[in-house]
C-alpha cells in the first residue's frame, strides 16, 4: 500500500485558485509513488475535475475540527492557506503527521515540519525559525502540472515580434485585468491571435465574450480549462501576460516571453525574485499601470535585443527537476519519521 499524502486547501471566487491548484501539482507529481488525498471545504467544478483526473481523492469538510480527527499518525500533511492559523498546524503536528507548510509571503506564524517557498530570491533567512534542512526554497522546487514538464514542440525564437498571445490572471480575476489587458493589446498591428483565459469563478465572463466578439476574429476567450489544455494554450503563445502566482511558473515553463505583474500582497516576492533575474518582463503593480506605461514596454519589445535577453533568462529560470526533488523530500522525511 502506497504512504499517505494529504493536501489541504480551498478554492472560491474570493480566495481564488492558486492555493488549490498548485497543490493539485504537487499532488500529481506525487501521485506515482504516494496515495494523495485533498480536503477542501470549497471546491470549483474546474478544479475538482483536475483531482478526478490526477487520480486525487477529494474529501469535503465543513469544519477544521473534522479534519484534524480524520488524520492518522505518520502521514504526510501539505496545507496552503493564509487562513490556516498557528494552532491548526500545531493540531495537524499533534496528530503524529510530518507537516508540510506552502508559503509565499514569508509567515513567521508557522509551526510546521517543512516550509516550501517557491519564490525566487527567498532565503533561510527569512525563516530565522527554521533549520536549513527544513526549507525547500526557490525555483528549484517550482509546482507545475504534468502537461509542463513535456517539451514544447516548436520553441518561440524571439527572432520577431510575438504575434501570438495569452492573457492569464487565474481563477476568479475579480479586477478584471483581464479585459483590461485584451483592450491594451489588441490594437497592436502585429498581433495576429490573443487568447484570454478566465477561471470557473470569474463573475464577468459573458461581457469579457461579448467585448472579445467586439474587438474582433483575433480574439478568443476561454473559461475553465483544463491543466493539460492551459498547458497547450500557453505552449501555442509566442507572450504570455499573467501574475506573478503559480501562473508565471506555468507560463515560464511553456517557452513565450512572459510579462508579469503583481497586484495583491502574496504576489510580491515571486515578482521581485523574477524580475531581478529577468526572467519576466517587468509590469510592477498592476493596478497602477496606465496605457501610456503598456505602449512604452510594448516599444521596448519591438526591440530584438531586448526580447532575446528576456528569453534567455527564462529559460534557465526552470531546470524541470522539481518533481524528483519533491518525492526525493517528501519519501526522506516519512521514512525518518518511521525510524
Amino acid at each position: 500500500m502506497k504512504p499517505q499524502v494529504i493536501i489541504r486547501a480551498d478554492a472560491s471566487a474570493t480566495i481564488g485558485w492558486g492555493h488549490v491548484s498548485r497543490t493539485l501539482a504537487l499532488g500529481a507529481m506525487l501521485q506515482p509513488t504516494f496515495q494523495v488525498s485533498l480536503f477542501s471545504k470549497d471546491l470549483p467544478e474546474g478544479l475538482a475535475r483536475w483531482a478526478q483526473q490526477y487520480d486525487i481523492t477529494h474529501r469535503a469538510i465543513t469544519t477544521e475540527e473534522e479534519f484534524v480527527e480524520s488524520l492518522q499518525p505518520g502521514v504526510a500533511v501539505i496545507m496552503d492557506g493564509y487562513h490556516f492559523t498557528q494552532a491548526d498546524q500545531e493540531r495537524v503536528r499533534a496528530k503524529g503527521t510530518f507537516l508540510v507548510m506552502l508559503d509565499d509571503i514569508p509567515r513567521q506564524d508557522l509551526s510546521a515540519d517543512v516550509v516550501l517557498n517557491t519564490a525566487p530570491g527567498i532565503t533561510p533567512a527569512d525563516y530565522p525559525q527554521y533549520a536549513a534542512e527544513q526549507l525547500w526554497l526557490g525555483p528549484e522546487y517550482a509546482l507545475l502540472h504534468p502537461p509542463y514538464f513535456l517539451p514544447r514542440p516548436t520553441p518561440y525564437k524571439g527572432t520577431e515580434f510575438p504575434t501570438r498571445w495569452v492573457i492569464c490572471f487565474g481563477g476568479s480575476d475579480q479586477l478584471d485585468l483581464t479585459a483590461t489587458f485584451m483592450e491594451w493589446l489588441y490594437p497592436q498591428p502585429e498581433v495576429a491571435s490573443i487568447v484570454a483565459i478566465v477561471g470557473g469563478s470569474y463573475q464577468q465572463y459573458p461581457a469579457l465574450v461579448e467585448r472579445g466578439a467586439r474587438l474582433g476574429e483575433k480574439v478568443t476567450v476561454h473559461q475553465g480549462l483544463s491543466g493539460s489544455e492551459m498547458a497547450s494554450q500557453f505552449q501555442s503563445a509566442e507572450a504570455a501576460i499573467v501574475s506573478a502566482s503559480s501562473l508565471v511558473f506555468e507560463a515560464l515553463a511553456s517557452g513565450p516571453l512572459v510579462l508579469a505583474g503583481h497586484y495583491v500582497p502574496n504576489q510580491r516576492r515571486l515578482y521581485e525574485g523574477f524580475a531581478a533575474q529577468e526572467a519576466i518582463i517587468p509590469l510592477g503593480a498592476i493596478p497602477d499601470l496606465q496605457p501610456i506605461d503598456f505602449s512604452v514596454l510594448l516599444s521596448q519589445l519591438r526591440e530584438p535585443a531586448f526580447r532575446q535577453k528576456h528569453l534567455t533568462h527564462a529559460r534557465h529560470s526552470l531546470d524541470g527537476k522539481s518533481a524528483t526533488r519533491l518525492l526525493e523530500g517528501i519519501g526522506r522525511v516519512l521514512n525518518r519519521s518511521r525510524t
